[in-house]
């Protein structure tokens, strides 16, 4: 079974945790329940450098599995 592949630009992470009810969220879960979500290590960095900056407070940040392909 091959399964969709989602990629999401850090700005859309960054808004569905922000947002819980925003249309960036809602891309996120359905990434998530329909098939695999992918992601640069620069939009993990970029994701990572915005949220753990002092605007943000650091909120709940999304529980985020990485897996490197090569």
């Amino acid at each position: 079974m091959i399964l969709n592949r989602y990629v999401l630009d850090a700005n859309v992470l960054i808004s569905a945790v922000l947002s819980p009810n925003s249309t960036a969220y809602q891309a996120y879960e359905k990434a998530l329940n329909t098939g695999v979500l992918l992601a640069s290590h620069n939009t993990i960095t970029e994701y990572k450098n915005v949220m753990f900056c002092p605007k943000f407070g650091c909120p709940l940040l999304i529980d985020i599995t990485f897996t490197q392909f090569q």
